[in-house]
Protein backbone atom coordinates (compact mmCIF):
# COMPACT_ATOMS: atom_id res chain seq x y z
CA UNK A 1 0.00 0.00 0.00
CA UNK A 2 1.09 3.56 -0.65
CA UNK A 3 1.04 6.27 2.01
CA UNK A 4 -2.28 7.61 0.72
CA UNK A 5 -3.84 4.12 0.57
CA UNK A 6 -2.76 3.52 4.16
CA UNK A 7 -4.24 6.83 5.32
CA UNK A 8 -7.47 6.07 3.44
CA UNK A 9 -7.61 2.64 5.11
CA UNK A 10 -7.27 4.24 8.57
CA UNK A 11 -10.06 6.70 7.74
CA UNK A 12 -12.36 3.90 6.58
CA UNK A 13 -11.63 1.87 9.74
CA UNK A 14 -11.50 4.45 12.55
CA UNK A 15 -11.41 1.96 15.44
CA UNK A 16 -7.93 0.65 16.16
CA UNK A 17 -5.98 -1.23 18.80
CA UNK A 18 -3.52 0.97 20.66
CA UNK A 19 -0.53 -0.65 22.34
CA UNK A 20 1.38 1.14 25.08
CA UNK A 21 3.86 -0.05 27.70
CA UNK A 22 3.66 0.13 31.48
CA UNK A 23 6.31 -1.31 33.76
CA UNK A 24 7.79 -3.29 30.89
CA UNK A 25 4.45 -4.98 30.12
CA UNK A 26 2.30 -4.31 27.04
CA UNK A 27 -1.14 -2.74 27.42
CA UNK A 28 -3.62 -2.85 24.53
CA UNK A 29 -7.08 -1.38 24.12
CA UNK A 30 -9.52 -0.45 21.36
CA UNK A 31 -9.86 3.25 20.70
CA UNK A 32 -11.46 5.41 18.03
CA UNK A 33 -9.68 7.96 15.90
CA UNK A 34 -10.94 11.41 16.87
CA UNK A 35 -9.51 13.32 13.88
CA UNK A 36 -7.75 11.88 10.84
CA UNK A 37 -7.13 14.51 8.19
CA UNK A 38 -4.35 16.68 6.78
CA UNK A 39 -3.43 17.79 10.30
CA UNK A 40 -2.63 14.21 11.31
CA UNK A 41 -4.14 11.32 13.26
CA UNK A 42 -5.51 12.29 16.68
CA UNK A 43 -7.13 10.43 19.56
CA UNK A 44 -8.03 11.35 23.11
CA UNK A 45 -8.30 9.95 26.60
CA UNK A 46 -9.09 11.14 30.09
CA UNK A 47 -6.22 12.86 31.89
CA UNK A 48 -6.64 10.56 34.93
CA UNK A 49 -6.72 7.31 32.93
CA UNK A 50 -3.93 4.73 32.89
CA UNK A 51 -3.49 5.21 29.15
CA UNK A 52 -2.65 8.88 29.61
CA UNK A 53 -0.04 8.08 32.26
CA UNK A 54 1.47 5.39 30.02
CA UNK A 55 1.72 7.81 27.08
CA UNK A 56 3.27 10.49 29.28
CA UNK A 57 5.91 8.05 30.50
CA UNK A 58 6.61 6.46 27.11
CA UNK A 59 5.19 7.99 23.91
CA UNK A 60 6.20 4.96 21.80
CA UNK A 61 3.07 3.22 20.51
CA UNK A 62 1.75 0.80 17.95
CA UNK A 63 -1.65 1.19 16.31
CA UNK A 64 -3.35 -1.68 14.51
CA UNK A 65 -6.25 -0.98 12.13
CA UNK A 66 -8.17 -4.02 10.88
CA UNK A 67 -10.70 -4.75 8.15
CA UNK A 68 -12.45 -8.04 8.98
CA UNK A 69 -13.96 -8.33 5.49
CA UNK A 70 -10.63 -8.34 3.66
CA UNK A 71 -8.60 -9.65 6.62
CA UNK A 72 -6.11 -6.79 6.18
CA UNK A 73 -4.24 -5.14 9.03
CA UNK A 74 -2.39 -1.85 8.90
CA UNK A 75 0.09 -1.55 11.74
CA UNK A 76 1.66 1.80 12.56
CA UNK A 77 4.55 2.09 14.96
CA UNK A 78 5.61 5.50 16.09
CA UNK A 79 5.55 8.21 18.68
CA UNK A 80 2.71 10.39 19.92
CA UNK A 81 2.75 13.91 21.31
CA UNK A 82 0.19 15.56 23.54
CA UNK A 83 -1.61 18.50 21.97
CA UNK A 84 -2.74 21.43 24.13
CA UNK A 85 -4.83 23.38 21.60
CA UNK A 86 -8.27 24.15 23.00
CA UNK A 87 -9.77 24.12 19.51
CA UNK A 88 -8.82 20.45 19.04
CA UNK A 89 -10.51 19.52 22.31
CA UNK A 90 -13.66 21.41 21.33
CA UNK A 91 -13.73 19.76 17.90
CA UNK A 92 -13.39 16.30 19.45
CA UNK A 93 -16.09 16.87 22.08
CA UNK A 94 -18.41 18.13 19.35
CA UNK A 95 -17.79 14.90 17.42
CA UNK A 96 -17.96 12.61 20.48
CA UNK A 97 -20.90 13.88 22.54
CA UNK A 98 -20.30 11.19 25.19
CA UNK A 99 -17.30 13.26 26.34
CA UNK A 100 -19.41 16.34 27.09
CA UNK A 101 -20.50 15.29 30.64
CA UNK A 102 -16.87 14.69 31.64
CA UNK A 103 -15.81 18.11 30.34
CA UNK A 104 -18.82 19.82 31.91
CA UNK A 105 -18.06 18.24 35.27
CA UNK A 106 -14.26 18.33 35.38
CA UNK A 107 -13.33 21.01 32.83
CA UNK A 108 -11.34 20.91 29.61
CA UNK A 109 -8.20 19.90 31.51
CA UNK A 110 -9.74 16.46 32.07
CA UNK A 111 -9.24 15.64 28.38
CA UNK A 112 -5.86 14.72 26.87
CA UNK A 113 -5.45 14.82 23.09
CA UNK A 114 -2.62 13.02 21.32
CA UNK A 115 -1.34 13.21 17.75
CA UNK A 116 0.73 10.56 16.04
CA UNK A 117 3.82 12.68 15.48
CA UNK A 118 6.03 10.13 13.75
CA UNK A 119 5.09 6.80 12.33
CA UNK A 120 5.85 4.07 9.84
CA UNK A 121 3.25 1.60 8.66
CA UNK A 122 3.25 -1.90 7.30
CA UNK A 123 0.38 -3.92 5.93
CA UNK A 124 -0.35 -7.50 6.84
CA UNK A 125 -2.47 -10.07 5.04
CA UNK A 126 -2.51 -13.85 5.05
CA UNK A 127 -0.87 -13.70 1.62
CA UNK A 128 2.02 -11.57 2.89
CA UNK A 129 2.32 -13.32 6.25
CA UNK A 130 5.85 -14.63 5.66
CA UNK A 131 7.12 -11.91 3.33
CA UNK A 132 9.66 -9.36 4.57
CA UNK A 133 7.94 -6.32 6.05
CA UNK A 134 7.81 -3.20 3.93
CA UNK A 135 7.52 0.01 5.93
CA UNK A 136 5.96 3.20 4.61
CA UNK A 137 6.60 6.50 6.37
CA UNK A 138 3.24 8.15 6.95
CA UNK A 139 4.02 10.92 9.44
Amino acid sequence: MTREEILDFTRQHPVFQLATVEGGAPRVRSIMTAINDGRGLFFCTGRLKDMNRQLQNNPQVELCFFDPESNVQVRIEGEVEEMAEQGLKEEIVEKFAFLRPMVDQAGWGALSVYRLARGVANCWTMETNFAPKEFVEIF
